[in-house]
């Protein structure tokens, strides 16, 4: 919540999982600066730029993660901090449509990238190790549940890169992209996941272990169906864009 006092606005509240939390300098904070509802019961919000050495902001301790542990993240705390009227971004009120929604389309778009890359390093890992290690006196590839899941594998990568491909193309035009993006997410996010367990499945026991990447690949897997909006929210957006419910 935010409430203004003359020339500034005084922040209380907190935020939890906020990626780079612990290292970050400048935050985009949305905060509802208003008690009353509109029609759909929504009050009005607000974004701000919140420096690191305001008053009344501090940073709670860096979260031990399953995954993706070279990104800190931690919670952000809000106790009487104090933020200037210039550090309004936007228009008062508006902060949801103008800067969050925008904000989250973008990053449901570009975000998934990187997992279809790593969805390429499974395959590519597997493939190695289905041709080097034997079992019954020849090579793992060459039994066709294997061969299967390497199919599958190929499938889902190639589907999640032009669907990625797609929606930057459409940000690239100038275009909305609410839809694809949370398409790309939700899809690229599961099929991410899909992957890295098949990638396990492929190493049998040693998938299991530290020593092989795809364990590490397994854990870091997860984060893509939860992290920018999880699954079921994109299914939400989706479903309320198919319906024509302007609630997004």
């Amino acid at each position: 919540m935010a409430v203004r006092e003359g020339d500034q606005w005084v922040l209380n509240g907190t935020k939890m999982f906020i990626t780079n939390g612990p290292i970050g300098d400048v935050f985009v904070v949305l905060a509802a600066t208003g008690w009353e509802r509109d029609e759909r019961g929504h009050r009005p919000i607000s974004a701000f730029i919140v420096e690191k050495d305001c008053p009344g902001f501090s940073v709670g301790k860096t979260m031990d993660k399953m995954g993706n542990r070279s990104s800190p993240t931690s919670e952000l705390i809000f106790e009487d901090c104090w933020v200037p009227q210039e550090n309004l971004l936007g228009v008062e009120g508006m902060g949801l449509g103008m800067v969050g929604l925008a904000t989250l389309e973008w990053e449901r778009a570009v975000m998934l990238a990187p997992a279809v890359g790593g969805m390429a390093l499974n395959l590519e890992t597997c493939l190695r190790y289905a041709q080097e290690r034997e079992q019954f006196g020849r090579p793992i590839a060459r039994f066709q549940m294997v061969r299967e899941k390497l199919a599958e594998m190929k499938m889902y990568l190639e589907a999640a890169r032009w669907l990625v491909y797609h929606c930057c193309w459409k940000k690239d035009q100038g275009e909305p992209a609410i839809m694809e993006a949370a398409i790309v997410k939700l899809f690229v996010g599961e099929s991410c996941n899909r992957v890295a367990e098949m990638a396990v499945q492929i190493h049998g026991g040693y998938g299991y272990v530290r020593e092989f990447p795809v364990e590490r690949m397994y854990r870091d897997a997860r984060l893509a169906t939860l992290g920018g909006g999880t699954s079921e929210i994109q299914k939400i957006i989706i479903s309320r864009m198919l319906l024509g419910d302007a609630l997004i």
